[in-house]
């Protein structure tokens, strides 16, 4: 009798130690499976290392400012803004829906304008910026990513994202809100600027901060649009 126990002893003890076998395995299934979701990849040494989204996408490449950045390969290209310098070269890139352009100029010069801060923008002075966030460029040293917002009367704000000169970049209060940072290679050998660089666009508007008016809240909401935030991905992905 004592034997028969301890052998159904044993077999209970191996049937708790399978299902705890099976729960481990399970749950650890799932934890992966999460992790996928979030757009992670698990590796041996069960570290998640964040998928890149631009790894499958298209690559352009800039003749004149030696940079390249990554698209993804829905959206349209067309034809680029027009530059004053026929060296220069330009691409504007539309999104599936049409509703979102992100535009490449790689040499602007000639640029004049200025507006008088001491006024209020709904009575002829400088536009108000909004700055909403800044993001360093890990392959651009010296260069942000900027998403905010422009208004010239209060009433509607157009939400623009532009990469910028860390030295010089937009920052909260009125400006002229150019879209412009400053060429590291667009200048060289080119007669006229005497070695030094000038200024390129990388952004969602051509030259000035701009887009669709919309109400404020609708402004700072409109960058989690998808497309958008394709958007920013592209600017984000410029590198040297």
């Amino acid at each position: 009798m004592k034997t028969r126990l301890s052998e159904h002893g044993a077999v209970d003890r191996l049937l708790v130690i399978l299902m705890v076998a099976v729960l481990g395995v399970g749950g650890y299934a799932y934890w992966h499976y999460q992790q996928a979701a979030k757009g992670e990849v698990v590796t041996n040494d069960n570290v998640p290392k964040k998928i890149d989204p631009t790894a499958s996408w298209a690559t352009y490449s800039s003749k004149t400012e030696k940079a390249t950045f990554k698209y993804p390969k829905t959206w349209k290209q067309t034809t680029g803004e027009i530059s004053n310098e026929q060296t220069a070269d330009s691409l504007t890139l539309v999104s599936p829906s049409g509703s979102v352009k992100v535009y490449w100029i790689s040499l602007l010069d000639g640029l004049g304008g200025s507006c008088d801060s001491t006024i209020a923008p709904g009575k002829g002075g400088c536009p108000l910026v909004h700055v909403l966030s800044s993001t360093a460029l890990g392959k651009a040293p010296g260069l942000v990513v900027e998403t905010g917002t422009i208004t010239s009367d209060g009433q509607k704000y157009q939400p623009w994202i532009a990469v910028q000169d860390t030295a010089s970049m937009l920052t909260t209060g009125p400006a002229m809100g150019y879209d412009l940072f400053t060429g590291r290679h667009n200048s060289k050998n080119l007669p006229g600027y005497n070695g030094n660089n000038t200024t390129a666009v990388f952004a969602t508007s051509p030259t000035y901060a701009s887009g669709p008016s919309l109400s404020q809240a609708d402004a700072n909401a409109y960058f989690n649009k998808p497309e958008v935030v394709e958007a920013k991905e592209i600017l984000a992905s410029l590198a040297y």
